[in-house]
């Protein structure tokens, strides 16, 4: 008569009663939530667990991460850098102040400093991010023109109509004159970008 040993598991019980023993060979096949040779160890997201960006630990009965600083997600495996994840969505993260982008990496849009949770704008920049361009006028260009950022300085562009031809060259090239026309503003387009005090 032969006699089978069972499987390795804890209070007496194969495979710690979270797994099938396969009594020939004395080995444990664990259900999907466990792992180890007597299914003793929850079994986490990730490969390895976690993505090696967290610790595995048993919640409820069940494998859940506990993800490192910089890491979010049910796996650990979304980058964090300067927020937290959202309690709703776990791998959605939540920049602190200053901060924007997937990661929670970009700071002030590229375009300022943090100081005190808050954004200090270089020179062609404002807003809460600095995102927005700071060119004259409020509310910008008094919306008579376009602002943008030319040669690292924010100007406006005015409106169609606000543009004059300010000189005309002519000058041989080979055996042909050319022409060379030179616009600018009218004076129509200084006026109205004129702020009032």
């Amino acid at each position: 008569m032969c006699v089978f040993r069972g499987c390795p598991g804890t209070n007496n019980m194969n495979c710690t009663n979270r797994g099938l023993c396969n009594q020939l060979e004395q080995t444990c096949f664990c259900d999907s939530k466990w792992k180890g040779l007597a299914c003793e160890l929850p079994n986490c997201e990730g490969t390895p667990d976690c993505n090696a960006q967290g610790d595995c630990i048993l919640v409820d009965g069940e494998g859940h991460c506990e993800c490192y600083e910089g890491w979010i997600g049910p796996a650990c495996n979304v980058e964090c850098i300067q927020g937290t994840q959202d309690p709703d969505y776990p791998s959605l993260c939540v920049c602190e102040p200053c901060y924007s982008g997937d990661k929670c990496d970009i700071q002030c849009s590229g375009q300022g400093s943090c100081i005190d949770s808050a954004c200090v704008c270089e020179s062609n920049y404002k807003g809460d991010d600095c995102s927005e361009l700071n060119c004259p006028g409020e509310p910008d260009c008094l919306e008579r023109g376009s602002c943008v950022l030319r040669d690292d300085t924010a100007l406006c562009l005015c409106g169609a109509g606000l543009l004059e031809i300010t000189a005309v060259q002519s000058y041989v090239l080979g055996t042909t004159v050319q022409w060379q026309w030179f616009v600018g503003f009218s004076q129509a387009c200084k006026e109205s970008l004129k702020t009032s005090n």
